[in-house]
């Protein structure tokens, strides 16, 4: 697998499953240069993800499953349990990497992120603003065979409720597979119910319980934490 160690190697050159390193990255305890969450700076960026992200819709409607990025109180929500001594974070379907800022305001450092997008274009796109993640652009169903690390928390941002159970079951598993048994998986959905079928929760033993809607979100979103189940059947969809 040929590797791009941050500005070494111009993106064109890397694979298309690494598009970044984080054995580049500083030591956890350099400062950090987070982007700006406001003023004109986090105005342009967010102006600059909202095209990007509407361009994509535009050639591919059903593969990004929502026509604008997640807003600041979905991605606050969302993030909202995140705990960073938990250790390495899995995002999957990474997008504009709406989640990213808010991820880092909870502590979490860059290098400990790893982001998942197969859109080759976002992932190009998260590999240069987020020079020391793991950014992997893969289908997520594929984790396993791109990197060994393991992660203490997930958040997931891919449409689920537009792929085939089949699918998602195999996402899930891909993710599971890497997290840690006490590891919380955190989605959302603009529906009503877990975009989780009641039948792949109980089949790889999950539970879903809501944890709140971010209801100035465009459109409103409701956020649900998924753990492993203990000692019961799994599928509880609350």
């Amino acid at each position: 697998m040929t590797r791009c160690l941050s500005a070494a190697v111009p993106l064109h050159a890397c694979s298309p499953l690494l598009l970044a390193d984080p054995s580049a990255a500083p030591r956890r305890d350099a400062p950090r240069r987070d982007a700006p969450t406001h003023g004109p700076g986090a105005l342009r960026r967010d102006w600059g993800d909202r095209l990007t992200f509407l361009a994509r819709w535009w050639r591919d409607p059903r593969g990004m499953a929502a026509i604008a990025p997640s807003g600041r109180a979905l991605a606050a929500l969302i993030t909202r349990e995140i705990d960073p001594a938990a250790g390495a974070l899995l995002e999957l379907g990474s997008g504009t990497g709406a989640f990213v800022p808010a991820l880092l305001a909870r502590g979490v450092a860059e290098r400990d992120l790893t982001l998942v997008e197969q859109d080759p274009a976002l992932a190009r796109r998260l590999a240069r603003r987020y020079p020391h993640a793991q950014v992997l652009a893969i289908d997520a169903a594929r984790l396993g065979a791109a990197t060994s690390r393991r992660y203490g928390a997930a958040v997931c941002g891919l449409g689920l409720l537009a792929m085939p159970p089949a699918t998602v079951a195999a996402i899930l598993r891909a993710a599971l597979d890497r997290m840690t048994p006490d590891a919380r998986l955190y989605l959302f959905t603009y529906g009503r119910r877990c975009s989780v079928p009641a039948d792949v929760l109980r089949a790889l033993r999950l539970e879903a319980e809501v944890i709140g809607t971010a209801w100035w979100n465009l459109p409103p979103a409701r956020v649900y934490r998924l753990t492993r189940a203990r000692g019961r059947s799994g599928g509880d969809a609350r």
